[in-house]
């Protein structure tokens, strides 16, 4: 059975790299452009993996991770940031939030593919 990712970032180009690219590894990918959508989506999926931008209108990452958290089904599911910022605050704030990974972009497409493959052994 496929592992599936819901792949949640508010840049197109970046999404459908990133969607293609974990797609060929052989994960079910699915894609929200804002928090809001991918918790709509998360209402009726549950993901084996989250991966998230930070920095995104109407609910940033850290937000929609507090939501995510808040559901019983949802919370104890891996969650991921990629983002632009390298600000050791955020950087503090996901792992205190619970993320388990928090990647700058750009990213180095190996790196993500090497700590999502950690997250779904």
């Amino acid at each position: 059975m496929k592992k599936k990712i819901l792949f949640v970032e508010d840049d197109t180009d970046l999404a459908k790299i990133m969607v293609s690219v974990l797609t060929e590894e052989g994960y079910e990918v699915s894609q929200a452009s804002n928090g809001e959508d991918a918790l709509s989506f998360c209402a009726t999926h549950t993901p084996d993996l989250i991966i998230s931008d930070v920095s995104m209108a109407e609910m940033d990452g850290f937000r929609f991770l507090e939501q995510i958290q808040l559901q019983e089904r949802l919370k104890s599911t891996p969650f991921m940031f990629v983002t632009g910022f390298e600000v050791a605050a955020g950087v503090k704030k996901a792992k205190e939030m619970g993320a388990v990974a928090y990647v700058t972009k750009p990213f180095d497409l190996d790196n993500v593919l090497e700590t999502v493959k950690t997250f779904l052994k």
